[in-house]
């Protein structure tokens, strides 16, 4: 047995949608596809992981007829498809929890991220810490009464796929905004109330916007009209 630290990326929500049919959680109408951003995927966290763990990779994303090639692009060790109709990313977040801990038991730290992200720091370059569960960012609109995080990218010990699961459900039964379905800005406020800070971990000491391009990542959203790659790859 390898004694490098195991490790299982997580990606998780819309892989592809060219027709912006998949509202997101504030609604709004997005094209995006995992054509215009794996090869990002690949350089910026999988082959840095990869450098020193051992890497597995598990999707939970919606059915969108190009299923064979999104495996055939991501070989993942397992991947639920889930019918988009009325989805909701809190609940899709679920599922796909409840996924790795029964398909990923062997597996030391998550890195639970999504598709349609432009990444602009190496994994490597985060400051991670293994122990506890990590937040890219503070939200630039964050208020000292509520923190709020960026919900692009966490890493999560096993040790803490538990608590991680309740804070997401707790998100989901009381959202901090009850005209947004998806997002989880909350869940650092959430966990904190539920485990203590001391179990949390912020690795920017710079807050940014996650509805803007910052420093860390741009998303499909905000890169609207942006060529949309609509060749099978």
């Amino acid at each position: 047995m390898s004694d490098k630290l195991r490790v299982g990326i997580v990606l998780t929500g819309i892989s592809h949608d060219l027709s912006g049919s998949i509202l997101s959680g504030w609604g709004q109408s997005v094209k995006r596809t995992f054509r215009t951003y794996y090869h990002n995927f690949f350089e910026y966290i999988y082959s840095p992981i990869k450098e020193t763990c051992d890497v597995s990779l598990y999707l939970t994303t919606y059915n969108n007829g190009v299923e064979d090639e999104l495996l055939r692009v991501y070989k993942p060790n397992n991947y639920v498809f889930l019918n988009p109709e009325n989805s909701k990313m809190r609940k899709t977040y679920l599922i796909s929890i409840f996924s790795v801990m029964q398909f990923a038991k062997d597996v030391d730290i998550f890195v639970f991220t999504r598709f349609d992200v432009e990444f602009y720091k190496k994994f490597t370059e985060l400051d991670v810490d293994l122990d506890k569960i990590n937040f890219l960012f503070k939200e630039i609109w964050s208020v000292p009464e509520i923190t709020e995080t960026s919900d692009v990218l966490f890493v999560v010990p096993r040790s803490l796929l538990v608590e991680f699961l309740a804070g997401v459900q707790k998100c989901d039964e009381d959202p901090r905004r009850i005209d947004c379905n998806g997002d989880l800005h909350d869940l650092y406020d959430k966990l904190s109330k539920m485990i203590g800070e001391d179990k949390l971990h912020i690795m920017s000491k710079v807050q940014q916007h996650s509805g803007l391009r910052n420093v860390y990542f741009d998303l499909a959203k905000n890169q609207q009209p942006k060529e949309i790659i609509n060749n099978d790859v």
